[in-house]
């Protein structure tokens, strides 16, 4: 079965937004919607078949041009963190 959306978007606030209004179900990160979920502005669906699938980060700087010390910490910061 394919499903063709009336409506999407690719910002999180718009789909949060479209969700909110009643445009249908969203795929939200937590730190997106827990509070509505909290509050009962939305709810959740198929938690019992939901994954744990992280998604990857990039950062992107110019290799050539000296790398500020605190960009530098901030990326040591997060490989410590996300234990790259």
């Amino acid at each position: 079965m394919t499903i063709r959306p009336a409506v999407s978007a690719s910002s999180g606030k718009t789909i949060r937004q479209l969700a909110l209004d009643g445009g249908g179900i969203a795929c939200l990160a937590d730190f997106m919607s827990a509070a509505d979920v909290r509050a009962g502005r939305l709810r959740t669906i198929l938690d019992d078949i939901l994954e744990d699938v992280r998604q990857p980060i990039n950062a992107v700087y110019y290799q050539s041009a000296s790398m500020a010390a605190r960009s530098r910490a901030f990326l040591d910061f997060l490989a410590g963190r996300l234990a790259l």
